[in-house]
This record gives structure tokens, sequence and C-alpha cells, in this order.
């Protein structure tokens, strides 16, 4: 059996290269074996961190509260910036969809007028609750003459 293609112990790193399109063309995420010493342009880069301390924070927060949540989007911010093998390349890549999905977003709120739409919804539930439960400015006692 030649050794050659296995790695020297069950917890070396594998060989993973994440990449993404973009319309302009195919982008990688900084970190290309082929290029060793290059990297993303600095939007990408922070796009990356970004997205990988959002996807962090809100993973965090769900399964420990706002504490962990903190301290889960640092921690992902972190590996996206400087982690180095397939565990940075994941946290870069996660960033990188985190970005993206976030982009979408925003291009159907731009559409759709969702936010102002859930905006004026609230406003006017907020203005009819009031209205409802607003005290009388006089309130007549049966006794008074």
């Amino acid at each position: 059996m030649s050794s050659t293609n296995t790695p020297s112990s069950p917890w070396a790193e594998p060989d993973v290269h994440f990449e993404y399109q973009e319309e302009q063309g195919t982008q990688t995420d900084g970190v290309n074996p082929a290029r060793e010493g290059t990297r993303s342009p600095p939007q990408d880069r922070r796009r990356q961190i970004g997205g990988a301390a959002a996807v962090g924070g809100i993973a965090g927060l769900i399964l420990a509260g706002p504490v962990i949540g903190l301290v889960a989007a640092g921690g992902a911010a972190a590996v996206a910036a400087k982690g180095k093998g397939a565990v940075g390349d994941v946290a870069r890549a996660t960033g990188n969809m985190a970005s993206h999905a976030g982009e979408r977003v925003k291009e159907f709120d731009k559409k759709h007028k969702v936010t102002k739409k859930t905006s004026e919804g609230f406003v006017k539930g907020c203005n009819w609750v009031s209205k409802k439960i607003a005290t009388p400015k006089k309130v007549h006692k049966l006794n008074d003459p």
C-alpha cells in the first residue's frame, strides 16, 4: 500500500480549497495553493470576515445565548481573517455565502419593499391598540348630580 495519497495521520488536514463564482468571473477565497501568498482584495476579505462573524454569532446565540453568541462571532471573524488550512477555508466560504445571501435579501427588499410595508403595518397596529386601551378623559360616576 502506497502512502503518497494518504495523510500521515488520521488527524492531518485534508487538502481542501473552496471557490465561489461571481458575475465578473471566478474569484477565489484568497488561499489558492497554486498561487501561494496571494490574497483576495480587501473588499472581499471584509465580506468574508463579516459574513463569518454573522453566522458564528447567530449560531452561538441560538445554541447558548447572547454572551456565547458574541464570543462565537469574534472567533469566527478571527478564523476567517487569519485561519489557515481547511478551517480557515471553511470560515471564509461561510462568510462568502452569508454575505451573498445578505445581498440577495437586500435586493428582494428593494424590489418588494418588505421592510417599509412591515414597519407601516406595525405602526398601524400600535395605533389601533393605543386607541383601544386609551382611558377616557372624563369618567362619570353614578352618584354625581
